[in-house]
């Protein structure tokens, strides 16, 4: 026998649009078989008009192993009525007549739409609710999980994409929650005027799983970015670690189910579980990622490994980088130094801002001082972030803040910028400096005073 499955994209609670769906799957040969809460299965039959009845029976539970006493004398009494019962999911009981003229099951409305609303109660607004406050909180951390900064925030594409697929789906639930409050509004005055209850507007239906569809879309793109990127292993360790709380709720829950325990037991069982899967893969994650990590940072893979004697029969092993660098010492100044590490510390790219840091440091530090340098560079794509951008930079943080401290302007002809300011550290300059060009940032740092002649070639290279 031929089955065929769809992706359920009906609200809970539209009787209505659920029970002129399934006379149409009847109409074409498909009568349904299993209703879950994302695929719905169908079993190929004769092609007829067949009746269906959807009703909501509050007192049941997704933990039960079977129906209980009450629910049984419900379906008793539908099938000496000619309704024999083909799927339930949730609290919803899904029936079908070989007469499309039987008898309703339900005749008073005002019963139906308390039912319906107790059984909201039950299961779809909690949940509906929760996913309301997890969105809000999402949102929250993609946006501000990095101190404020406004360069680190709109310049993280990442976050920014998480931050738009969580308020896709934050609008998702909060239609679904409100299409449900006007629904059940409305339903009240017309059953109050003896009236049915209304009919949900398919327009509500389709505007919700067009938002869940670009979600899931915008996910699946922000997963291939991700991968793109060389940290697939960190997606990978998140995806496992959702799978395996997922994996023991609907294991378990489905176990003991056919092992016939009772409602309560299969709920502590369930949910102990999950609560020890999410504890336990959050430790196991946060090792895996931390370890990773490290080995990625410290074991040379990304750079050259070099041993240098520092002593008789003492030896170090370094680490040393060759990123492409726009500026380095050597652009500036002579050196002799080779044991240097160039690094690209930080990329960060969004549709509104870019932000790069880079540093040039020496790496056996028993060896004498050797020049070094390092730089933020912010490229401003959205105009109106520029002098937020700007103040950033030249902000002064309390921890390191000393009477005195202040940015004072410099001159910027000498290093090709249209604005240009210098730190001073209690009364005494230091060398860190904020260049600004139209469109482009940059926080400069160096262990040496610049020369005229340095400081344009400095911004020559910086200016980009």
């Amino acid at each position: 026998m031929r089955k065929k499955r769809e992706m359920w994209t009906y609200c809970f609670y539209d009787y209505a649009g659920v029970t002129a769906h399934l006379e149409r799957m009847s109409e074409k040969g498909w009568v349904l078989e299993k209703a879950g809460t994302v695929w719905w299965t169908y079993r190929q039959a004769e092609p007829k008009k067949r009746g269906v009845a959807v009703t909501y029976f509050a007192g049941a539970s997704e933990f039960d192993a079977g129906p209980t006493p009450k629910q049984r004398t419900f379906l008793d009494y539908c099938e000496e009525a000619g309704w024999h019962m083909a799927a339930q999911w949730l609290q919803m009981d899904i029936f079908y007549s070989e007469d499309p003229g039987a008898v309703p099951l339900e005749t008073d409305e005002g019963v139906k739409l308390s039912t319906i609303h107790q059984a909201m109660k039950k299961n779809f607004l909690p949940s509906q609710a929760v996913m309301v406050v997890l969105s809000i909180f999402q949102i929250w951390m993609q946006t501000h999980n990095v101190g404020g900064s406004v360069i680190q925030v709109w310049s993280n594409g990442m976050g920014l994409w998480a931050a738009a697929m969580w308020a896709l789906l934050l609008a998702n639930y909060v239609m679904n929650l409100a299409g449900y409050a006007l629904w059940y509004r409305a339903s009240q005055k017309s059953v109050e005027r003896g009236g049915a209850c209304v009919v949900r507007g398919a327009v509500v239906r389709r505007t919700s799983l067009v938002l869940m569809v670009v979600a899931l879309g915008s996910l699946a793109v922000w997963l291939v970015y991700v991968a793109g990127m060389g940290n697939g292993w960190i997606a990978g360790a998140a995806f496992l670690y959702v799978a395996a709380v997922l994996a023991a709720a609907l294991g378990l829950k489905s176990l003991l189910k056919w092992c016939g325990a009772s409602r309560r037991t299969n709920r502590i069982v369930t949910c102990t579980g999950c609560i020890l899967v999410a504890v336990v893969g959050v430790f196991a994650m946060v090792r895996y990622v931390s370890v990773a990590a490290l080995e990625r940072n410290f074991s040379g893979a990304d750079g050259e490994t070099y041993s240098v004697e520092i002593a008789p029969g003492e030896t170090r092993r370094w680490v040393i980088h060759r990123d492409p660098l726009p500026l380095r010492v050597e652009d500036l100044l002579e050196t002799d130094y080779e044991y240097y590490t160039y690094q690209q510390q930080l990329t960060q790219n969004s549709f509104l801002l870019g932000y790069t840091a880079y540093d040039q440091r020496q790496t056996v530090l028993d060896e004498p001082m050797a020049p070094e340098l390092s730089y933020e560079v912010v490229d401003v794509k959205f105009g109106p972030l520029y002098d937020a951008c700007r103040a950033e930079l030249l902000e002064i943080t309390d921890y390191q803040k000393e009477d005195g401290d202040l940015w004072r302007t410099v001159s910027a002809g000498d290093w090709g910028a249209e604005e240009a300011y210098q730190y001073d550290r209690a009364g005494e300059p230091r060398q860190v400096y904020v260049l600004c060009w139209p469109g482009r940032l940059v926080k400069l740092r160096l262990s040496w005073e610049p020369t005229r002649g340095q400081k344009a070639a400095a911004g020559e290279r910086l200016a980009g």
